[in-house]
């Protein structure tokens, strides 16, 4: 599990020219000490180096879990990967290294083989980020918008109908990119997942101390989650049983 160089983003430069080049200079300062201390083996100091910036890009990400995986935290690793992931979906290494954390929890999830439409959607949805779909959608919108320009200012004839043509096969591709866009904001945006990041919890049936217990989840488990109400949140796992579990023991992904 090796350690990235970081190279500040675009986003985090951007945030960083607006409040000044000391705070560049500082929080570049912080990641490369973290870096430091993720090699000399201060995992703890490593990870506290990495929180204290403020804005994360997928190579502190998985830095970061690299830290939290080498000092024994299980959940936090597959937190900090899935992070990671999500601004990066091909990422080879980072995917290896959440499967690897994946093995070391105490939850295992039963896997199946994925069907040809499975992986087709998977390739689709899950390797693809959302600002990838996103800035695709504007890509073929302005394609369509400079066709519809073209069809507008030709005369009748052949060129008008070739473009005529293409916009409409343009449309048609411009329409299942919004879906596909819309369906990957909705799954990021509005259904949310976490990771359990203490060593055990118990799932109650219903938000209170008093609850039965329907059972526990160890470090590292991943969840869907739904609504918080007096301290719980709620969550489902992948076999549809539900509970509650303490806010603080889990995190959004």
């Amino acid at each position: 599990k090796s350690v990235r160089r970081l190279i500040l983003c675009s986003a985090l430069s951007l945030w960083l020219a607006a409040v000044g080049t000391g705070y560049a200079q500082d929080y570049a300062q912080k990641m490369n000490e973290g870096n430091e201390a993720y090699r000399a083996g201060n995992w703890a100091r490593a990870i506290e180096l990495y929180s204290s910036v403020p804005v994360g890009n997928a190579d502190l990400f998985y830095n970061r879990a690299n830290a939290h995986f080498k000092n024994e935290e299980i959940g936090k690793a597959i937190l900090y990967y899935n992070r990671a992931l999500r601004i990066k979906p091909r990422d080879k290494e980072i995917r290896a290294n959440l499967e690897y954390a994946r093995l070391s929890r105490a939850d295992k999830t039963e896997t199946e083989e994925k069907s040809a439409a499975a992986k087709m959607a998977e390739a689709i949805f899950e390797k693809i980020s959302m600002n990838e779909h996103a800035a695709a959608a504007i890509a073929i919108f302005t394609l369509l918008a400079g066709l519809l320009f073209g069809v507008i200012s030709l005369p009748e004839g052949g060129a008008r109908s070739r473009l005529k043509s293409a916009a409409v096969i343009t449309a048609t591709v411009l329409a299942f990119q919004l879906i596909v866009t819309g369906i990957k904001t909705y799954g990021e945006s509005v259904i949310r997942y976490g990771v359990v990041t203490v060593t055990e919890t118990a799932a109650l049936s219903s938000p209170a101390s008093g609850s039965r217990k329907v059972f526990e989840l160890h470090d590292g488990a991943e969840v869907k989650l739904g609504r918080r109400e007096n301290g719980y949140m709620q969550v489902e796992l992948p076999t549809g049983w539900t509970g509650w579990l303490p806010s603080n023991t889990v995190q959004k992904i």
